[in-house]
């Protein structure tokens, strides 16, 4: 297997607190996987709990906008006030030579522009001694 889906994080950087939106995630079963101070502010990922493999980026990106899209005054305003908005999509790859390609549905890109976010994609080495799923 050359690469294998590990996961979304959503990472979001911010000049005021995320309070609000930990506590807009909570009931989406969504954790942080990440809460820092930042030169700039505030910084924290978040993960859908129990997720991973079992699902692929379209559903998970489409759970977090519709979370995005029914945030409250105060979330919302933390959301539109950060200045990062990024959907990490995290692979691990193997040393062979085989070709990889991984696609979002037109619909997940739409879901993410109307958000107001962006997409990177983060590939890792696997640890040589993990064995291949």
């Amino acid at each position: 297997m050359a690469a294998r889906f590990i996961g979304v994080q959503l990472e979001v950087e911010s000049p005021k607190p995320l309070g609000h939106l930990f506590h807009s995630f909570s009931g989406a079963e969504v954790v942080s996987v990440d809460y820092r101070e930042s030169a700039r502010g505030f910084a924290a990922a978040f993960e859908h709990a129990g997720r991973g493999v079992s699902t692929g980026p379209d559903i998970q990106i489409a759970e977090f906008c519709d979370t995005i899209l029914d945030f409250g005054d105060d979330a919302r305003s933390v959301w539109t006030g950060a200045y990062r908005r990024t959907f990490n999509l995290g692979y691990e790859i193997d040393d062979s030579s085989e070709c990889f390609r991984s696609e979002l549905a037109p619909e997940t890109m739409a879901s993410i522009a109307r958000v107001g976010a962006s997409v990177i994609v983060a590939i890792y080495p696997r640890d040589s001694g993990e064995p291949a799923s």
